[in-house]
């Protein structure tokens, strides 16, 4: 457990700002990915649903990787939210399709900012 808020710094946070920093951006005010919150255990980012799966993917492989524990190698498995809010409406213990999920990210914006597809 001690060991969580070290790996979501270097193996979450820093991923999710490098995968932020590759992004181009189609004028000034177009929607931009921000972390809005490093927690203990978690990351609160907020972006557009075109930019969510690449960015979960890549966290998936850096988070899930194997770490040895007294010779023993284990993994801890992600969990991904998606909301309007910081109540997150749609929880995944398993990340699903990503057709279901970017579905799900659309809705969330879509409820929002109203259809921009």
């Amino acid at each position: 457990q001690s060991d969580i808020g070290d790996l979501m710094s270097v193996w979450g946070l820093i991923v999710a700002h490098r995968y932020i920093a590759t992004l181009t951006y189609s004028s000034a005010k177009a929607p931009r990915v921000r972390i809005n919150q490093d927690g203990h255990d978690s990351l609160l980012i907020s972006a557009p649903p075109w930019y969510v799966w690449p960015l979960v993917g890549a966290l998936r492989t850096s988070l899930e990787r194997s770490r040895d524990y007294d010779g023993v190698p284990l993994s801890i498995p992600c969990e991904f939210s998606l909301g309007a809010s910081w109540t997150m409406e749609h929880e995944f213990k398993r990340l699903p399709s990503q057709r279901e999920f970017v579905d799900v990210a659309y809705s969330v914006y879509d409820g929002l900012y109203g259809s921009r597809r």
